[in-house]
């Protein structure tokens, strides 16, 4: 289960209504294949180029992103910043064939110093991770047009494994 401690307690992002994971493929051309990394299951090349794509296009609609990169248990990721709140946005990618399957999921994270003065609140009120969320789905429709795209709550993508 994922978990995330807010407001002091445990909070499930199980309990969420946020719809705030994607599921989407794409397929590989056999000579755009680039060769994968034996060593890590986590330096998959298809990864970074997607993440840069969905940074760039959340920038250029006015948000403030951190630069995405590899992750230590994940693909990459990256963050939207926003001044009470960063959503915090991940990627695991898989292969069957040609066929390279996209998990990107998200969440909100706040500061610590926000926590403490008790002006924390229940991750659903953000409403920027809402937003974030909306503009990734229509940043993956419109512009990276996937085979496929399913944009899931976190227990439906718990559901669906």
């Amino acid at each position: 289960m994922v978990w995330r401690l807010m407001l002091g307690k445990q909070f499930s992002l199980m309990a969420s209504a946020v719809k705030s994971c994607f599921s989407f493929q794409l397929r590989e051309e056999s000579e755009n294949r680039q060769q994968l990394d034996p060593k890590s299951i986590f330096r998959d090349p298809a990864a970074l180029p997607v993440l840069r794509q969905i940074t760039d296009s959340l920038r250029n609609k006015g948000y403030v992103t951190t630069l995405p990169r590899p992750g230590k248990a994940c693909h990459g990721g990256f963050a939207v910043k926003f001044s009470n709140v960063r959503v915090i946005v991940i990627l695991l990618v898989s292969r069957s064939g040609q066929i390279v399957e996209f998990n990107l999921m998200t969440w909100p994270s706040q500061p610590f110093l926000h926590q403490l003065v008790g002006r924390a609140k229940h991750p659903d009120r953000f409403k920027e991770w809402s937003q974030v969320c909306a503009t990734i789905n229509d940043i993956l429709t419109r512009e990276i047009k996937p085979e496929s795209l399913r944009w899931i709550t976190f227990k439906q993508s718990e559901d669906a494994v």
